[in-house]
């Protein structure tokens, strides 16, 4: 199904490039652009669902009248990357009754993996993008 793979793609790579957008927006304009448009709530919550979804709907998409599991790097990168990013909405739009009495947040929940799930997403796509006919790819 080419609607299902080009979703796949498209939304691997829109997610990693949202994942990716906020520490390259320091050195290109582009990508502060494009961190400032998906840094919004409803952009976030949007692409994250999106990304989910389509990662769920590539692992079970038959494959020569077969039900097998089908693509298998981008839909385990889609499931991540909707994840990531739905996690990130729901700790950017939570608000905690009294902050001053939690235990102070570890260095790795402020966006720490974001760089390495965005790169790993938008090489999933580039690979799914290439290499279509591959069954784990």
């Amino acid at each position: 199904m080419h609607q299902v793979f080009f979703l796949a793609v498209f939304t691997n790579l829109l997610s990693g490039l949202a994942l990716l957008s906020v520490s390259l927006s320091v050195s290109q304009p582009f990508f502060r652009l494009l961190s400032e448009i998906l840094s919004l709530w409803k952009a976030k919550l949007l692409v994250g669902v999106l990304t989910l979804l389509t990662g769920l709907l590539t692992l079970f998409v038959p494959v020569d009248r077969f039900l097998i599991l089908g693509d298998l790097l981008p839909a385990i990168s889609g499931m991540m990357l909707g994840t990531a990013l739905l996690s990130d909405f729901f700790r950017q739009n939570t608000s905690l009754p009294d902050e001053k009495d939690l235990l102070p947040r570890p260095e790795w929940t402020s966006g720490g993996y974001r760089v390495t799930l965005g790169t790993l997403g938008i090489l999933a796509a580039a690979l799914h993008f290439f290499l279509p006919e591959r069954i784990l790819l």
